[in-house]
């Protein structure tokens, strides 16, 4: 597929006041907290998670901090996805490879391995990872994409990760999310996330890289522009050993200027260089 302009991958927004959660085309607002940047909603995110402060059980022995029900939560422009967080320190090669690793239908544990040595604990085999999202989803993202071709307006655009099967499996790599949603709506291509369990910590922030990237590449094969991103979780939950970190984190989010987001543009001149052919 041809690209026409520049995209960058890592486009970034501008930074000033949280702006008010998208309408739809009666002007009713969506009632859930939403946010321009990826800084800004994990900071919203964060603050919504500690409000379980010493709330939830401690599945598998963790020692849970925080942890909330049903949680909704919209970033109005996805292509701020990058965390330039430097309290948390995003691996930002994991991330890209996690997503190419995504797309490309994989579930070795060889190449998204290399980029993240932890990831190797939860293989059952030492080869594989069970709850590999590209295996699952590359037939299932094809089928999508000619679905919405086919009818534009379809609410049936949906990929299933989370299987029957998965509850009677015994395996170290149980997927975390259950189903991506993809709606076209005024010509833009919004996708809801829903996830049975996210560790606000540890997986946020890839799993919003990876699924926003998901979403870009399926609005420029159908030649929609870009919409927002949803993410609706079950389980949104902190544990004590990231504690200080999230402290650390929310201090800095706080004090993040717009001069911050400088780093960001930097990031996405790299992928300036790639000439994309949009039929926005």
């Amino acid at each position: 597929m041809s690209f026409k302009g520049r995209t960058a991958v890592f486009g970034a927004a501008n930074v000033g006041s949280i702006p008010a959660a998208p309408a739809n085309k009666k002007g009713n607002k969506k009632m859930m907290p939403c946010a321009d940047t990826i800084d800004q909603l994990y900071l919203m995110m964060i603050s919504s998670t500690m409000v379980g402060l010493g709330e939830g059980a401690s599945p598998r022995g963790h020692d849970m901090l925080a942890e909330v029900l049903g949680r909704s939560h919209c970033l109005i422009s996805p292509r701020s996805r990058l965390l330039l967080n430097k309290q948390r320190n995003l691996n930002l090669s994991f991330a890209v490879a996690e997503f190419l690793w995504i797309a490309s239908g994989r579930n070795d544990l060889e190449m998204i391995g290399f980029y993240n040595n932890a990831i190797k604990k939860f293989s059952d085999d030492g080869r594989t990872l069970y709850g590999a999202y590209g295996k699952r989803l590359r037939s299932q993202l094809l089928e999508i994409e000619e679905k919405l071709m086919s009818d534009r307006d379809s609410r049936q655009a949906v990929a299933t990760i989370f299987e029957p099967i998965d509850l009677s499996t015994s395996t170290k790599d149980v997927p975390c999310t259950v189903s991506l949603q993809f709606l076209i709506r005024d010509n833009h291509l919004h996708l809801i996330t829903h996830m049975r369990s996210n560790d606000i910590y540890l997986g946020t922030p890839y799993d919003i890289f990876s699924f926003t990237m998901i979403q870009e590449w399926m609005s420029v094969r159908l030649g929609t522009k870009l919409g927002h991103y949803y993410h609706l979780t079950g389980s949104l939950h902190a544990y004590k050993q990231d504690e200080t970190k999230l402290k650390d984190i929310q201090e800095h989010l706080k004090k993040k200027t717009e001069q911050d987001r400088s780093e960001e543009k930097v990031l996405s001149s790299l992928f300036e260089m790639c000439e994309m052919k949009e039929d926005h």
